[in-house]
């Protein structure tokens, strides 16, 4: 199955690298550090690993990034996709045990969740028939 990894970062360089640094190589098509930080991430917190870098123009809301992640995954035709958040990190299988119980699906299914939603899968299926993260409207905007 087609899959990629995409943990976004806006602060917290150290503890991203450590995120980083605990994905295990060649589980995944591509690996992406989406970064919301407006700032260069250095080299040497992805050095030696498959994660690239990926700058969007600006800094984007939440919501923009989960929409970006999920159309990204539609318009290159990914199975399903990781999202970790960047102050997380796996210490032990549960990267492989995740890729192995969503490969092992059968029945419909949209996202698998481990210790929450620090580290989970998203059936890009099931999130184009969704459509959209939220918008705008939600939570009401006070005046």
């Amino acid at each position: 199955m087609k899959k990629f990894i995409f943990i976004p970062v806006v602060k917290g360089f150290d503890l991203l690298e450590k995120a980083v640094k605990s994905v295990k190589p060649n589980l995944y098509n591509e690996y992406i550090i989406f970064n919301n930080s407006e700032q260069d991430i250095p080299e040497n917190i992805y050095k030696d690993t498959k994660f690239r870098v990926w700058n969007p123009e600006r800094r984007m809301t939440f919501t923009e990034t989960q929409n970006i992640m999920r159309q990204y995954a539609i318009d290159n035709n990914f199975d399903y996709y990781s999202f970790m958040h960047n102050d997380g990190e796996i210490l032990d299988d549960t990267d492989i045990e995740l890729i192995n119980f969503v490969e092992s699906l059968t029945d419909k299914w949209s996202v698998v969740f481990t210790n929450y939603d620090v580290f989970c899968a998203y059936n890009t299926k099931a999130f184009e028939e969704v459509g959209p993260w939220g918008d705008d409207k939600w939570p009401p905007q006070r005046s």
